[in-house]
């Protein structure tokens, strides 16, 4: 499978083609002048009438040429006789003139670099202005029909259909990546009435948009604010996608325990939910799930009678549900001491709102340092939001502006929702924007069919500068391919004389892996360079972005007291109405119905 090569001039050709056009142009406008009449320059009578203007005029040129006919003396002086020198003089130069233009035209594309190929069927390839070209002219066709969206680079614009189906950003670090989804953030905040949920990695995004728009989610940050748990988990449906996205199964025969875990954590919530309703917080569940046995037993006696299945005198499965319950769910303990009071803060559902008076633009950070409370809160954040758009409560908007910027999302855990969120929410006016450094990071968390899947439902495409390996193979199918038709001469061994053309029809890759993994890292003199894919449109484009410097408003990361090493990080237990430092492992208690103490075991995993 071969590549789009550029090719060199074809100059003889283009010269040719130029010099064929400007003779029949000159002809045909020569003709067609001799026939309009202009005001204050022809005379009275008309052209047609002289029998003699066609000799006349190709007299004319040879006298210029240098070769005077005999017969030209005689039509000279009937046309200054006449006074009609001036008007006979602009009726074959002006021809001349435009004529010279169409031919060093047509002779320019005539001799433009090609790959000497056929195109039959399937994308096409375009670069440099015709790129431009080509890409403005299919978007402004789609931005007729209809309203439109963010411009995805400084010529094409999406329309707002078209920023409903998706958008996909690949590029490794320095690649330009950032600077591409910053762009198009600043489009998203300037729309009216519109909210960003933007998963940001690391906080860089946090020290560039504005905190007067802004809210910042990460437990961490002294600057965030504190998820009112209670009121964004509200049903046992929610309990449930909750404790999926917080406790991730083991693999091997210890996945039922891992599934038990999650049942157990189900049980707590449902617990608080009909004991306080809405008015719990991080606090109350850390206090829950350290709360002595015969309470637990209690509780799920009353409110979640499925879950005392886990619970049996002297059972394997009830301590190993308590060990992973406590290995799993220690990041709730650090939220607790983050947001002790979270009763009445930041309501994930009410800020999802189409009335609500909440800042535009939800900042959830991604920080690796603290990877064992970003990536659970991270993944439930999102499967709760996900589930909340999709759900009937929340009505069809087409006209709804509800942006998903996930940039690397791959650093997070697998996220249940989605690619439901990417294939249903297009009704409700959500619009996905996903940013990854490789897909292959992706592909290891989510599975190769998943993510092809999901990769399909992202009809926009920008792909930059990736590392060699499996993701710029990845990429570079993504960038679409082609058949050909290269027709070869070859002269015949028998007959000399005569020469045999032979067509081949063959497949060709647009933009090879080495291409794209070959492009320069984005800077600010030579921009950002990659292509751009959308489907529908039967195209690929190579583009180039300009690159500017992005301001920071504030920093990026502000470490709360609780998060400081030398911070004394304790919350209170609800069991003795003490403080325990954070980093302590809870006794747990197994609810046995002897009440008696026993060791907490698990089983090994198979060697």
């Amino acid at each position: 499978m071969q590549t789009n090569v550029n090719g060199v001039w074809k100059i003889e050709a283009g010269f040719q083609l130029g010099v064929f056009v400007f003779l029949l142009s000159s002809v045909i406008l020569t003709w067609a002048g001799f026939h309009i009449s202009f005001p204050l320059i022809d005379p009275t009578w008309s052209w047609r009438g002289w029998t003699q203007l066609p000799p006349a005029v190709f007299h004319f040129w040879l006298a210029k040429a240098g070769y005077k006919a005999a017969s030209w003396s005689v039509e000279e002086s009937l046309i200054r006789q006449s006074g009609t020198a001036v008007a006979f003089s602009i009726h074959v130069y002006a021809p001349v003139v435009i004529s010279t233009f169409a031919g060093v035209l047509v002779g320019y594309h005539g001799a433009k670099p090609g790959d000497g190929l056929i195109h039959l069927r399937g994308t096409r390839y375009f670069y440099g202005r015709d790129a431009i070209k080509s890409g403005r002219k299919s978007s402004l066709a789609e931005c007729a029909d209809g309203e439109s969206g963010i411009r995805i680079h400084p010529s094409i614009q999406l329309s707002r259909a078209r920023e409903l189906l998706g958008v996909l950003v690949l590029g490794s670090p320095g690649s330009g990546k950032t600077q591409v989804l910053w762009s198009a953030l600043l489009q998203m905040i300037a729309r009216p009435s519109a909210k960003i949920f933007l998963l940001d990695n690391k906080g860089d995004f946090t020290g560039q948009v504005d905190p007067s728009i802004s809210i910042i989610l990460a437990p961490w940050d002294s600057r965030s604010e504190a998820l009112d748990i209670g009121a964004t988990v509200k049903t046992e449906l929610d309990a449930e996608l909750f404790a999926a996205s917080t406790v991730p199964v083991s693999k091997g025969e210890n996945a039922v325990f891992s599934k038990a875990a999650r049942l157990m954590l189900t049980g707590l919530i449902v617990c608080l939910q009909k004991t306080h309703g809405t008015k719990w917080g991080w606090t109350d569940l850390a206090q829950a799930i350290e709360a002595p046995a015969n309470e637990i037993v209690e509780a799920f006696t009353r409110h979640f009678a499925i879950g005392l299945k886990i619970f049996r005198e002297n059972s394997r499965t009830s301590e190993s549900v308590v060990f992973d319950l406590i290995r799993e769910l220690a990041f709730i303990r650090h939220l607790a001491t983050a947001w002790p009071i979270s009763v009445g803060k930041f309501n994930l559902n009410e800020w999802l709102k189409d009335d609500s008076n909440c800042k535009p633009v939800l900042l959830l950070q991604v920080n690796k340092a603290f990877a064992s409370v970003s990536d659970p809160l991270c993944c439930a954040v999102l499967n709760l939001i996900s589930r909340q758009v999709l759900s009937p409560q929340f009505p069809d908007n087409a006209n709804r502006r509800l942006y998903f910027l996930l940039d690397e999302i791959a650093q997070i855990p697998y996220v249940e929702q989605l690619k439901n969120l990417t294939a249903l929410g297009r009704s409700k006016g959500v619009s996905i924007w996903l940013g990854l450094q490789d897909i292959g990071l992706l592909i290891e968390t989510y599975g190769r069919q998943e993510i092809d899947s999901l990769i399909s439902m992202l009809r926009t495409k920008i792909i930059l500068q990736i590392g060699a390996g499996p993701g710029a193979d990845y990429a570079s199918k993504l960038l679409g391919a082609r058949e050909v038709e290269r027709y070869d001469s070859s002269k015949n061994a028998e007959d000399a004389g005569k020469i045999a053309t032979l067509s081949q029809v063959q497949p060709q890759q647009l933009v090879l892996s080495d291409q794209v993994s070959g492009l320069k890292l984005a800077s600010l003199r030579r921009g950002i360079q990659g292509w751009l894919s959308i489907d529908g449109w039967g195209m690929t484009l190579q583009l180039r972005w300009p690159a500017k410097k992005i301001p920071l408003v504030r920093s990026g990361l502000i470490l709360a007291d609780w998060a400081s090493p030398d911070c004394d990080q304790t919350q209170p237990s609800q069991a003795n109405g003490t403080f325990r430092k954070i980093d302590a492992i809870v006794a747990s208690r197994i609810p046995l119905a002897k009440k008696t103490a026993v060791k907490i075991k698990r089983k090994a995993e198979p060697k």
